[in-house]
């Protein structure tokens, strides 16, 4: 199925300011590690036992920094996977707090700029009763500066667990591809690691993927490929991951959802870091 959904780059918008983050502020959330081991450069695992390490908390009820937010159910912290704690994420029917869907989300800083190479780490795992929908429930997500969808995202398609990249914002909703799919398995956890070289240049811009421990490969080739090799089959896949003229990307660990799904959905989070190197991941 192929998604009409936007998300607004309008969302990061407290009061009449918008947040803006380089990526050196983004870097100073965990001291750096050593040069042969790179370093991590945001680190938001909830291990703090709360959703500090984030800069903005979006919900129903709040769209603020997440220092501060009062509790409320959409956004919780529970017993970790892989750490002491984890974040639970619960939308229900009318949690659209502003335009175009049902959401609690956490936004990281600007980090994804031309020519960057990151390592990310992220654990999820959706809810037993969590509704199965044809229409898109959208569960980690980098989003661009521009006003529209993502060029990259994890989300929950009928029973399947997708990567979803698309070649522009908006209209029109053509060349959205489907590169990678696995079973959702409701209540078991996925744990990823995701290494993505960052450009607008097709011929540039490249992602790797492991999955619960094990290296995967790719089912489909982007639209917005351009280095002449398939990536069916293959362990790197390269493809334009930054829209062109866009200033880059952020990640957001969500439960963002079609307005039209009805029922309560929980989604589980947990170890979300971002590092130069696999090794700093740790």
């Amino acid at each position: 199925m192929r998604h009409r959904w936007p998300v607004h780059g309008t969302l990061v918008v407290i009061g009449v300011t918008t947040l803006a983050f380089a990526g050196a502020a983004y870097g100073q959330t965990v001291p750096p590690g050593s040069a042969a081991d790179g370093q991590r450069v945001f680190t938001g695992d909830f291990d703090t036992g709360d959703f500090d390490q984030w800069p903005l908390c979006q919900t129903r009820f709040y769209n603020d920094p997440c220092p501060g937010m009062p509790a409320n159910y959409p956004l919780t912290i529970e017993p970790g996977h892989q750490g002491p704690y984890g974040a639970r994420v619960e939308v229900r029917d009318g949690d659209q707090p502003f335009c175009c869907g049902e959401r609690a989300q956490l936004v990281g800083p600007s980090l994804e700029t031309e020519g960057e190479d990151y390592w990310y780490s992220w654990d999820v795992n959706v809810d037993p009763e969590f509704p199965t929908s044809g229409s898109w429930q959208v569960l980690m997500q980098w989003h661009s500066t521009a006003d529209g969808s993502p060029p990259l995202n994890f989300l929950a398609e009928g029973d399947n667990l997708v990567l979803e990249t698309r070649p522009r914002p908006n209209e029109p909703y053509t060349g959205i591809t489907n590169i990678w799919t696995t079973p959702l398995n409701k209540g078991t956890w996925h744990d990823f690691q995701i290494h993505v070289h960052w450009s607008s240049d097709p011929a540039s811009g490249f992602m790797e993927l492991w999955h619960n421990d094990v290296r995967q490969t790719f089912t489909a080739t982007p639209s917005e490929h351009g280095s002449g090799v398939s990536c069916v089959g293959a362990a790197r896949c390269g493809f334009r991951n930054i829209y062109p003229g866009d200033a880059g990307n952020r990640s957001m660990v969500t439960y963002y959802r079609d307005a039209g799904i009805n029922g309560t959905g929980v989604v589980h989070h947990d170890g979300f870091r971002v590092a130069t190197t696999q090794a700093a991941l740790e």
